[in-house]
């Protein structure tokens, strides 16, 4: 029986009352049907009610308990008492409903847990605790996300003193996992305790030597440079000469020149890399303003850059091969050849996991992806702003869940299965439909497709198809 707005067994017992910051509802929780003693198996006779606060989910905005009388019956012979329960209770420091638990699981997954306080009339310690639970179960093996065909990898820094590895499904676009270190030993271990990784393709990261070494665990994947850092070094180098060049006209007492020259200098990074031979033949990102055009180094530095995109632009792994050899050849140049030195020596070093960027789009297609960490470095900037949000983390654990599950509903597009209690998700479209039309019912939850699948197996044919119905919002 489910009396209060989804709540089973639970009645209203009165008018409620409504403040400023609370709302109250006084309840009743009656046994429905007569108990019987454990020692006699006698009839057990009314004995008053137990009287407790219970904290249930917010409406409008402000907190809501429900103050509710519990039944109470007891065994005149054996002197046994017992108390009214409900499925949908969950005891503890405070009573709490099961969709309060729930409604809180979502809350903080996506707010700071002293703002989910406020809300819902709770201590910041006990919706942390709530947390923590939560994440204890998402961890348990197995996980639930399945393993990507193209993994990222990129390390994430915060705040001074805070480094983070953020794992990415490449295709789905979405992190799974938050890796408290920089080092290799916890990215492997829970590599390994997440992923396949025999059923890893590509792999994509910057040369950190930590993700060198978690490439090698992805024995049948194609390890490529990712594009991202690549041309950032690229672009570091250039801005470099223009730093020199700046410097060197400060010197001979042309500050004002030197100050027009710093003033264009964004303009090199905001150039797409989609390159386009010039009237001269010559590759050309687009036309230099003036005051970079008339300096030949910085003009030098900007080809280097040119036939980077060259590269990056090119058709099939045998132009991209000319291409880097052309890359090698304009930064050479003596004007700017001791200045770029890093970038060169960066990308020669690295050339046979830069050129696996066209063995990469072979794998996959190249109209469909692209070999880069972009979408992730956006990503991180999602996760620089949850973290400017909550002023840092009291619990790394807390940071993860948000990072991971705050784009996802527990209940609706990560379900935690009532029979078993593992977690699936994020499901197809058609399941979040499917669930979202659901008529609500007491305490049933989801279950996961194993156990799905097990209940069809032992359900007569009509009882199976009436469900099937149902999983798609079709109500008999």
């Amino acid at each position: 029986m489910t009396d209060l707005s989804g709540l089973a067994q639970i009645e209203r017992d009165g008018e409620s009352t409504e403040t400023l910051t609370l709302i109250e509802i006084p309840t009743r929780l009656d046994f429905i049907e007569v108990p019987r003693c454990p020692n006699c198996s006698r009839d057990m006779i009314r004995n008053g009610h137990e009287r407790i606060r219970v904290f249930d989910a917010p409406s409008r905005g402000k907190p809501v308990v429900l103050d509710l009388k519990k039944e109470r019956r007891r065994c005149r012979p054996c002197k046994h008492q017992t108390t009214a329960d409900s499925h949908d209770l969950v005891s503890g420091n405070k009573v709490l409903t099961r969709r309060l638990v729930r409604y809180v699981e979502n809350a903080v997954s996506r707010s700071p847990a002293s703002a989910v306080a406020v809300e819902t009339g709770l201590s910041r310690d006990h919706i942390e605790q709530i947390a923590l639970e939560l994440i204890a179960r998402l961890r348990l093996p197995p996980r639930h996300w399945k393993t990507p065909e193209i993994v990222a990898l990129d390390n994430w820094q915060p705040a001074r003193g805070h480094q983070y590895q953020v794992l990415f499904d490449q295709r789905a676009g979405r992190p799974i996992s938050l890796i408290r270190t920089w080092e290799f030993e916890p990215a492997r271990d829970e590599i390994t305790a997440l992923l396949n990784v025999e059923g890893v393709r590509v792999f994509v990261s910057d040369m950190h030597s930590t993700n060198l070494l978690v490439a090698e665990m992805f024995t049948k994947a194609v390890h490529v440079a990712d594009k991202f850092h690549v041309v950032q070094q690229c672009n570091d180098a250039v801005l470099a000469v223009i730093k020199a060049r700046a410097a060197a006209l400060v010197e001979a007492g042309h500050s004002g020149a030197a100050e027009a020259l710093r003033a264009e200098a964004s303009f090199i990074l905001r150039q797409q890399m989609q390159p386009a031979p010039s009237a001269q033949g010559t590759l050309d990102l687009g036309p230099l303003p003036p005051e970079l055009a008339r300096y030949n180094d910085v003009a030098a530095a900007y080809q280097v850059k040119a036939q980077l995109a060259h590269f990056y632009s090119s058709i099939d792994r045998v132009e991209a091969e000319k291409a880097l050899a052309d890359f090698f050849d304009s930064i050479r140049d003596p004007l700017v050849a001791r200045t770029m030195r890093r970038a060169r020596d960066y990308i020669r070093k690295h050339e046979r996991r830069i050129l696996a960027y066209f063995d990469a789009l072979d794998l996959i297609g190249a109209s469909l992806w692209s070999p880069t960490t972009n979408s992730l470095e956006r990503r991180n900037g999602d996760l620089q702003a949850i973290w400017n949000s909550a002023r840092g983390f009291r619990k790394d654990e807390l940071l993860w869940l948000r990072a991971l599950y705050g784009s996802y509903t527990f209940g609706l597009h990560i379900v935690e299965c009532a029979q078993c209690g593992r977690f699936e998700g994020p499901l197809p479209k058609d399941r979040v439909l499917a669930i979202s039309q659901r008529e609500i019912t007491s305490h049933d939850g989801e279950l996961c497709t194993g156990c799905r699948q097990s209940r069809a197996r032992t359900t007569s044919p009509s009882q199976e198809s009436a469900e099937r119905a149902s999983d798609y919002g079709v109500v008999a």
